[in-house]
C-alpha cells in the first residue's frame, strides 16, 4: 500500500493541520514533510535548521539533504543548533546523529537532545558547578524512525551556554 503524502508542509500540532503550503519564510512550524530519507519526485528532502549564537534571535534556514552538519559558537548566553522535520515512511529507517558541545564559566551547561514523535531518544547533558568549570558532551547515536502513515516529528539539537561552541550532523 502506498502512503499518500500529507505535505508538502505540516504542523506539529496535529494530523488535521498537516496539509499546508510552504511558508513564505523558514520557521520551526510548519515543517517540511519528507518521505523517509529520499527526495520526492518534484521536491527535495528538507529540514528546518535553527541556529542561535550569543543569545541572539534564532536564524532559520532550510537544509536540502538528509545529510547535513553545522557548528555554533558564542561568548555569551545560549548558543545552539538544531534540525527538525516531519517524515512519512512505508518502512522503518534511521539516521545517525553526531554531536558535540563545550561550555566554560560559572553555570556552564552543555546539552544534546534528540526526539522522535515527542519521545526523547537521546539526552546527554553536562553541567558545571564552579566559576571555571568546563563541561562537554559528545557522541554519536542512531535515531530509529518507525513506519509512519501520518507524519512524525524528528528533532536533534545541541547547545552550550556562556562561552560555548559545538556542532551537529545528521546522515542516513
Amino acid at each position: 500500500m502506498a502512503i499518500l503524502r500529507a505535505g508538502p508542509f505540516g504542523s506539529q500540532s496535529g494530523f488535521g493541520s498537516m496539509h499546508q503550503d510552504e511558508p513564505p519564510s523558514q520557521t520551526n512550524d510548519p515543517l517540511p514533510i519528507n518521505c523517509a530519507l529520499v527526495d520526492w519526485t518534484n521536491d527535495g528532502w528538507r529540514a528546518v535548521e535553527r541556529k542561535r549564537e550569543n543569545g541572539g534571535t534564532p536564524v532559520y534556514s532550510y537544509i536540502t539533504s538528509p545529510t547535513a552538519s553545522d557548528s555554533f559558537s558564542g561568548t555569551t548566553s545560549i548558543n545552539s543548533a538544531s534540525f527538525s522535520f516531519l517524515y512519512q515512511a512505508a518502512i522503518a529507517t534511521s539516521i545517525t546523529f553526531d554531536y558535540s558541545a563545550t561550555s566554560t564559566g560559572f553555570g556552564s551547561d552543555a546539552l544534546a537532545v534528540a526526539s522522535v514523535d515527542g519521545t526523547t531518544v537521546l539526552f546527554d547533558r553536562d553541567q558545571g558547578t564552579g566559576s571555571s568549570s568546563t563541561v562537554s558532551v559528545s557522541g554519536s547515536a542512531i535515531i530509529d524512525m518507525p513506519i509512519a502513515i501520518k507524519p512524525i516529528h524528528v528533532s536533534v539539537s545541541a547547545s552550550a551556554s556562556l562561552v560555548g561552541s559545538g556542532s551537529i550532523s545528521i546522515a542516513p
